[in-house]
């Protein structure tokens, strides 16, 4: 019986051995092939869960930024209702004052509350000028 060496994959292998070594080779080749699909699997899994966790974050900071902008809206009304009645005493309620009305009023012109933030700043012009109408002559 002559023995055939056979060189594959950088293995010599035995002709008489050559049907055992290849079959176990091709289903070595088949499970790593099949491993690393499920390991490319379980990365487009993990990748798919690790969108989700971000879209999710994005979301929830979006609601967060929404609220804390609709309270700007809320907070800039009653600011300018309180400085309406204010200026119909005579008090100047200070620039300052009006100036964080219009910064908050237009955070929340982006928001359900929009009509709110519109209101605002229109009562607080009609404050300004009656506030500052007697200063003008």
């Amino acid at each position: 019986m002559s023995k055939k060496i056979i060189k594959q994959g950088g293995n010599t292998v035995d002709n008489q051995n050559n049907n055992q070594y290849v079959n176990q080779g091709v289903n070595t080749i088949d499970n790593q092939n099949s491993s690393q699909g499920t390991q490319v699997m379980n990365n487009q899994s993990s990748n798919q869960s690790n969108e989700q966790v971000k879209n999710q974050y994005v979301k929830n900071y979006q609601e967060k930024n929404n609220k804390m902008k609709e309270t700007f809206a809320q907070l800039s009304f009653l600011f300018s209702l309180i400085g309406l009645l204010l200026s119909l005493f005579g008090s100047r309620f200070g620039f300052f004052i009006y100036a964080a009305i219009f910064y908050f009023a237009s955070a929340g012109m982006r928001t359900k509350k929009k009509s709110m933030a519109i209101a605002a700043i229109i009562i607080t012009v009609i404050s300004f000028i009656i506030a500052f109408t007697p200063l003008l002559g």
